[in-house]
């Protein structure tokens, strides 16, 4: 049996500029109630599994863009 390694499965992937304009009608505070927020983007190679590239999503990222990646 595997352990969980957390939020696994289809979903919306939603950038921090969305929610700049969910703000507008007031919405975004709903949907961040249901939201998973990802630590950390890592890209891998679809080929070998190999990891390309993280972005980290705290700090600088939420100073940059003033909202979390969902």
């Amino acid at each position: 049996m595997r352990a969980s390694s957390g939020e696994i499965g289809a979903g919306i992937q939603l950038d921090p500029n969305v929610f700049a304009m969910l703000d507008i009608p007031g919405i975004s505070e709903q949907i961040e109630a249901r939201a998973a927020f990802p630590e950390k983007l890592v890209m891998m190679d679809g080929l070998s599994g190999e990891e390309l590239g993280r972005i980290p999503l705290q700090g600088q990222f939420l100073q940059r863009f003033k909202h979390p990646m969902r």
